[in-house]
């Protein structure tokens, strides 16, 4: 998904977020929270989470690690990473 979602920062090391609506997580705004649950349930590949404290605030923060947690049930690995501050380079 990156590969899509990223690209080379132009006169700087390091890379730059586009635009591609595939990797929004505000889609997911239009979906209740049992919808979600479902999806997250029926994850099966390798999974990584990346989150920065300084990242995205939802509404319902608690709803993450319950949709973290669905997802582990079934997936065939679910690798979590927690960063202190959030650096792109």
């Amino acid at each position: 998904m990156l590969r899509r979602g990223m690209k080379p920062a132009a006169h700087q090391t390091g890379y730059l977020f586009t635009r591609d609506p595939r990797l929004k997580t505000a889609a997911m705004g239009f979906m209740t929270i049992d919808q979600v649950l479902e999806l997250a349930s029926r994850i099966k590949c390798e999974v990584m989470n990346i989150r920065a404290n300084s990242g995205l605030q939802f509404d319902n923060p608690e709803y993450y690690d319950l949709v973290l947690e669905a997802i582990e049930k079934q997936a065939k690995k679910l690798e979590r990473h927690f960063f202190e501050e959030y650096w792109l380079r």
